[in-house]
């Protein structure tokens, strides 16, 4: 059965579009898990928001009702600058950047379900990311959109992974990124391509 903290972590790592709030304003933003997991990549519509000290994240979007599939993450942007493998990573995942200001939102707490929780109760890292290549090539086979229909109900065009996780595997189509979600928390890498394998085996 998974904790309060792990359904958090697997909102915040499954989904890659949100809403940031600042002051009743909403300012909605694609963004991928920093390498490693530290913080969240994201390209900022406005130089004034890097001097907020403190905002509302809504994931996926800013709705009240929150589902079972949605939280809020008490976010700040952080001082540390974005490396070029961040920059590329997001890109790899949402394409050109809307422009160049760069940025990490750093996550102090997550709401869920009304409770709140710390973020060192959150398991965001990525002990994969030094395995994502590898991971992806084998999930980018032919049955990779057809496990994805499979599992989500949603039929991808142009589908390729772009991205893998401990839990999930994350593919880029034409229109949106899709998630496809692992059974359980992958171990290690051999775990995750095992999961992979029987995900895309499932697939008719």
């Amino acid at each position: 059965m998974l904790t309060q903290a792990d359904r958090a972590a697997s909102i915040v790592m499954a989904h890659t579009a949100a809403v940031v709030l600042v002051e009743d304003r909403p300012w909605p933003m694609a963004y991928t898990s920093a390498f490693g997991g530290e913080g969240l990549v994201v390209v900022v519509p406005d130089r004034d928001l890097l001097e907020v000290p403190s905002a509302e994240l809504h994931i996926p979007d800013e709705s009240l009702e929150l589902s079972d599939d949605a939280a809020v993450a008490m976010v700040s942007f952080g001082a540390r600058p974005v490396s070029t493998m961040d920059q590329l990573r997001w890109e790899a995942y949402h394409g050109d950047p809307p422009s160049d200001r760069f940025a990490i939102l750093e996550i102090d707490a997550v709401r869920i379900s009304g409770e709140v929780l710390d973020a060192v109760e959150l398991d965001l890292a990525n002990p994969l990311a030094s395995e994502q290549a590898p991971l992806c090539k084998l999930a980018n086979q032919p049955s990779l959109a057809g496990a994805i229909e499979r599992h989500t109900g949603v039929a991808p065009e142009g589908v390729r992974a772009v991205g893998v996780d401990p839990l999930g595997v994350h593919a880029r189509g034409v229109f949106i990124v899709h998630r496809l979600r692992f059974p359980e928390r992958a171990r290690d890498a051999d775990h995750a391509a095992a999961m992979i394998e029987s995900l895309l085996g499932d697939s008719p």
